[in-house]
């Protein structure tokens, strides 16, 4: 309910936003000449701007300093069994490396869609985090300011030791042959992000990019634990994989924070706050610059 009610709201801020900046760009639109001012191209042109760009930031799942302690047996008639005590530092984010693609049309209205991940502190923590936007640039053709609205999804992960296997491991109903079972705990937040980019080109192929925002996340599903192997390879020679998850409920895990057993979700993981990036844009097309 809380994913429907985020995604809703997304969905007319863009739709309310999209609307009064066509309005906005087509009242104050010249004729269909070309002209070398910022955003004023003949009727013809659906395409500013288009590119890629790659950068480094912090994602907004912060990690509580606490001390946590996992226990797990398999299913199987001689199980195979986790114990295992963990002291999380504190980190207010995950900094790594994020990708993505951004078009600017002729009204200068711009998207962008972008996906990265990265590691907290004390790098047992991590981060995975998909983002779609739509905003509106003021500027000239070489340096531009956005506002923009992001939808973000994301992922706070925890790794835990490897589960040793025998050979012959049973996980909710899935057989491993495995003797070290990767194991990792994952839970979900989806949320909105207010946020302001910063864009300027180089030359007309380069340029720099940076963004700041505030996330307003809320947890998304509940808290699993995740086992996964890469198995005997096929017919055709090729790598398998086998995957099962546990909820934090089950009798045969017991996970707690603090002293404290959780059974939905987990406590270590929040997010929400600033969030932020930097680094470099590649143009596939930018016809602001066409005449350099």
């Amino acid at each position: 309910m809380k994913f429907l009610k985020l995604t809703s709201t997304f969905a007319l801020l863009v739709l309310m936003t999209s609307s009064a900046m066509a309005q906005f760009a087509s009242k104050n639109s010249p004729s269909p000449a070309p002209s070398a001012d910022f955003g004023m191209f003949e009727k013809a042109d659906k395409t500013q701007r288009f590119s890629f760009f790659l950068n480094y930031g912090a994602f907004p799942i912060s990690v509580k300093e606490s001390t946590v302690k996992f226990s797990y047996k398999d299913e199987s008639p001689s199980p195979s069994t986790i114990v295992q005590t963990i002291n999380l530092k504190k980190s207010t984010s995950a900094n790594g490396i994020s990708g993505g693609l951004e078009w600017q049309s002729r009204r200068n209205l711009i998207f962008r869609i972008l996906f990265g991940g990265g590691k907290g502190t004390d790098k047992l923590t991590s981060a995975t985090s998909f983002t779609f936007g739509a905003g509106y640039a003021f500027g000239t053709p070489r340096f531009q300011v956005y506002p923009i609205v992001d939808f973000v999804v994301s992922n706070g992960n925890m790794t835990f030791a490897d589960l040793k296997g025998d050979g012959f491991t049973v996980i909710n109903k899935e057989e491993f042959t495995s003797n070290a079972i990767s194991t990792k705990l994952s839970t979900s937040f989806s949320g909105i992000k207010p946020a302001v980019g910063l864009h300027y080109s180089i030359t007309k192929r380069i340029g720099l990019n940076a963004h700041a925002g505030w996330l307003i996340g809320k947890a998304n599903g509940t808290t699993k634990i995740e086992f996964s192997e890469t198995g005997p390879r096929d017919a055709d020679g090729n790598s398998t994989s086998i995957t099962a998850t546990e909820l934090l409920s089950e009798s045969n895990v017991k996970f707690e924070v603090d002293n404290i057993r959780e059974t939905t979700r987990t406590s270590i993981f929040n997010a929400g706050g600033l969030t932020w990036s930097v680094g470099l844009t590649f143009e596939f097309s930018n016809r602001m610059r066409d005449n350099d």
